[in-house]
């Protein structure tokens, strides 16, 4: 895979000079192998995987945390899971189910409850680093990546959001 041209978005500001935004990215990995997700991360300047499953566990080899933080760090890669910003069993049921608008209304009560933390130390980080969020789902409509980035959007003023 060849690398994009732009791997950042620039502003140019009233005095000629550009800046760097913010950038998030996001990842689902259900369709992709680790080694097909990680070059994907790389390829778009990412700095670290942030792994937001409630339980970084997978049926599929080389996703489960200890297997996909491994290939990240050897692929010089941050990985880290955080389980705050992971999506509750009943709410993850509720899009399981095809209720998305109700998962996605039970997930923003949960990130707005007991999760807040977690965003606003992922917003600040942002402000630093290129990060990746990572799930499952390869839609990050279908996905409780969509709500994170939308209150990430709310924390990190200009945030730009690639979805790879």
């Amino acid at each position: 895979m060849s690398k994009p041209s732009a791997v950042s978005r620039r502003d140019v500001l009233a005095n000629g000079k550009t800046r760097t935004s913010p950038q998030v990215f996001t990842i689902g990995y259900a369709t992709r192998t680790p080694g097909d997700l990680i070059d994907r991360v790389l390829a778009f300047g990412g700095s670290a995987i942030i792994d937001v499953r409630e339980l970084p566990l997978s049926r599929r080899r080389g996703f489960s945390k200890n297997a996909l933080a491994g290939a990240a760090t050897a692929a010089g890669l941050g990985y880290e899971h955080v389980r705050a910003l992971g999506n509750p069993k009943p709410s993850r049921d509720l899009y399981k189910a095809g209720r998305v608008r109700a998962g996605v209304s039970a997930y923003r009560k949960h990130l707005n409850n007991g999760s807040r933390s977690a965003l606003l130390a992922l917003a600040e980080r942002l402000k630093r680093e290129r990060l990746c969020l990572l799930c499952l789902e390869d839609d990050p409509e279908e996905c409780h990546r969509s709500v994170i980035v939308s209150a990430l959007r709310s924390e990190v003023p200009g945030l730009a959001v690639t979805h790879l």
